[in-house]
């Protein structure tokens, strides 16, 4: 029997199986000494190859936020002074990935503060759109884009360009980018350059996270001051006496490596958007090399847990659950994090931990190689729309009862209903598997509750463990896991007919178009790459299709014998 213990000021852990690996691993980074290498930007960590390491390098400068930011302080704060003198009373975030997850948790931990209400939009899903178009007259637009040249970014500020004026945009970008040259030739009301040197996901505590703040009214200094004193404590090098980054990063590592690779997250509120940005962090950084740590956030439904999860519980405390799951000999760390102010803290915490974990797995947490193969193959689909007036046929496996199912080639044989199609794509779930459920579909309204039953759904009838990626944020986010890491996904995507659908100004599609080529372009690259994949396309409405596919998966659960 295994109990969480106290191992250092705000962290405990109950190691079970994993304690050697861990202690070794931590002993042989204090005689290599890892830490002061890091804070020195010893790009040798994470890869020896000259083009790899000029690449690291220039992904490094995390480690210096936000005091590489500080002087623009007053400026943010102006900003959002700015915003409530001129009758603003919205801030809608136009992002993708890196340059909006961090503003969503925020968003949700503290949406009801004293500053501006703040909306987020990373979906091109039209009715998503359409949301976030409403108050225009009262609303300021943040356009956020590390590259400045985001295609999703730049069709949001295409479409809510036409709607506003420039002097009502404020611009994040990196120095001299396109986005960054556009806002200051169109007069936006501001323009904060990040430093260039911070990777996307690695931002939290750049601009692309401290305006977010200041927005909804969060006390920076405070906030700020949290951060630094968990960055002052991953300096500590001595084993595990004192750096919370290092031992939560080694205890991520480890795990992987003896093929416990599902993070399980246990999130206590107000901590409980959190799951969204660590999935993103934790996922784009290893999976790669056919390795990776699964982020499993959100799961409702809890199947039995095997051997191949291990836990992380942010809270005030370590609770019931998490004491139960080391009582019965899983491994699990437990963050005592008192208030949501501490959230900057557990940014750094967790990027410090992510890189860490890089260089235990022996991948380069700092690249994300297969990222760009869904939007190259999404700019194919939209060629072919503006040759032709039309996105690629695709074949369809079978189609009755308002749903088109699609599969990959890997799934043989003829089919005379959708159903039989689920059926045997969810019997090729094996040990050691995740199912991840792939929504093009909006993420307000009923949806979220809907898409929750369907993850209990799927656990129960194949077993396994279950994700939930919204498209297509899930593309910069972890659609690096599902193609470069292992083969381990079992991969259900939901697309629907838009019932509505908005022109994007500038171009020849729509934004129904567009998110159309990006989950038909993702499920082509997750078929090259092997994966076994499942489509499934509402056409009768997303209440009908919901109630069909519930009905669907329980015939299944029935005959799979779960």
């Amino acid at each position: 029997m295994s109990t969480l213990t106290e191992i250092m000021p705000g962290t405990h852990a109950a190691l079970a199986g994993l304690s050697s690996a861990v202690h070794q691993r931590l002993e042989r980074l204090a005689s290599e000494r890892f830490v002061p290498r890091l804070w020195d930007n010893d790009t040798t960590l994470f890869t020896v190859d000259p083009t790899d390491r000029a690449s690291v390098a220039n992904r490094l400068g995390w480690l210096s936020a936000p005091e590489s930011v500080s002087a623009q302080r007053e400026g943010i704060l102006a900003i959002v002074e700015w915003a409530k003198a001129t009758g603003l009373k919205r801030a809608v975030l136009l992002g993708m990935g890196g340059s909006s997850l961090c503003a969503e948790v925020l968003r949700a931990t503290f949406a009801r503060g004293a500053g501006i209400e703040l909306v987020v939009l990373d979906s091109t899903v039209p009715a998503m759109v359409s949301e976030a178009s409403r108050d225009a007259a009262s609303t300021v637009y943040i356009v956020a884009s590390k590259s400045g040249s985001t295609l999703e970014v730049d069709a949001f500020h295409r479409y809510f360009r036409a709607l506003a004026p420039a002097s009502r945009f404020l611009a994040v970008t990196d120095p001299g980018t396109a986005l960054d040259a556009r806002a200051r030739a169109d007069g936006f009301a501001a323009v904060l350059n990040n430093p260039a040197d911070i990777g996307g996901r690695f931002s939290a505590l750049s601009n692309f996270g401290l305006l977010p703040a200041a927005v909804l009214g969060v006390d920076l200094d405070d906030y700020v001051s949290r951060a630094v004193c968990m960055k002052d404590r991953c300096r500590a090098s001595d084993s595990e006496s004192g750096n919370p980054g290092l031992f939560l990063g080694v205890f991520l590592g480890e795990a992987a490596r003896a093929g416990r690779d599902k993070l399980t997250l246990l999130l206590d509120s107000p901590f409980g958007a959190l799951g969204v940005w660590i999935e993103q962090l934790v996922a784009e950084s290893t999976g790669k090399l056919g390795l990776g740590v699964v982020p499993i956030d959100g799961e409702r439904f809890l199947v039995p847990f095997e051997d191949d999860r291990f836990f992380v519980h942010v809270g005030a405390e370590p609770s019931a659950q998490a004491r139960s799951l080391a009582a019965e000999g899983h491994p699990v760390v437990s963050l005592a994090v008192p208030s949501a102010l501490e959230l900057g803290a557990e940014f750094f915490r967790w990027c410090f931990a992510t890189a860490v974990a890089g260089a235990v797995l022996e991948v380069n947490p700092f690249d994300e190689p297969n990222v760009g193969e869904a939007k190259a193959r999404t700019a194919e689909r939209l060629a072919v729309f503006e040759a032709t007036g039309r996105l690629p046929l695709e074949v369809a496996r079978a189609a009755d009862d308002g749903i088109i199912a699609y599969a990959d080639a890997g799934l043989e044989g003829e089919f005379e209903h959708p159903i039989d199609v689920i059926e045997q794509h969810l019997a090729r779930a094996r040990p050691g598997d995740y199912v991840s459920l792939l929504a093009y579909v909006p993420s307000d309204g009923a949806l979220p509750g809907w898409l929750d039953e369907t993850r209990a759904l799927l656990a129960r009838t194949t077993g396994r463990p279950t994700t939930l990626g919204y498209g297509p944020r899930y593309l910069h986010s972890t659609g690096q896991l599902h193609k470069g890491g292992g083969d381990g996904g079992l991969f259900v995507m939901l697309t629907a007919d838009d019932q509505i659908d908005l022109r994007i100004p500038g171009q020849t599609y729509t934004f129904g178009t567009l998110a159309a080529a990006q989950a038909t372009g993702d499920y082509a690259a997750l078929c090259a790459h092997g994966r076994r994949v499942l489509r499934l396309h509402f056409t009768s409405g997303l209440p009908g299709g919901f109630q069909t596919l519930f009905r669907f998966l329980g015939s299944c659960s029935e005959s799979l014998g779960r």
